[in-house]
């Protein structure tokens, strides 16, 4: 008896060990990563540009105009690449609401 489940346990290890691994990251989500890392980078080394002298502006102004110009881009990759509509975003919002509200607090410490 313990013969045949020593046996089973190697006939499951070497099964397993055949079947090839699913990507922990998809091919999409590693564009979005990298455009992430892009945008992010781009933005601090223009604050970093910007800031050098007394700027005419607040900061939480730009940090404003950098939030609003991502949301216009996930806005547009949603209507032109997903080919979905505004209200998509509209009824996803509501039908994930407690995602939302667990998002917004990390959201209102980062502003």
């Amino acid at each position: 008896s313990s013969n045949s489940s020593s046996n089973n346990n190697s006939q499951q290890q070497t099964e397993s060990s055949s079947k090839p691994d699913a990507p922990i990251v998809s091919s999409l989500g590693l564009k979005i990563l990298c455009g992430l890392a892009f945008q992010n980078c781009f933005k601090n080394l223009v604050m970093r540009y910007v800031m050098q002298d007394k700027p005419a502006f607040l900061k939480s102004a730009a940090i404003i105009g950098v939030e609003v110009c991502k949301l216009v881009i996930c806005v547009a990759y949603i209507m032109f690449v997903d080919k979905r509509s505004i209200m998509s975003i509209v009824t996803f919002m509501k039908d994930d609401y407690k995602n939302s509200l667990l998002l917004m607090i990390p959201a209102a410490a980062y502003s």
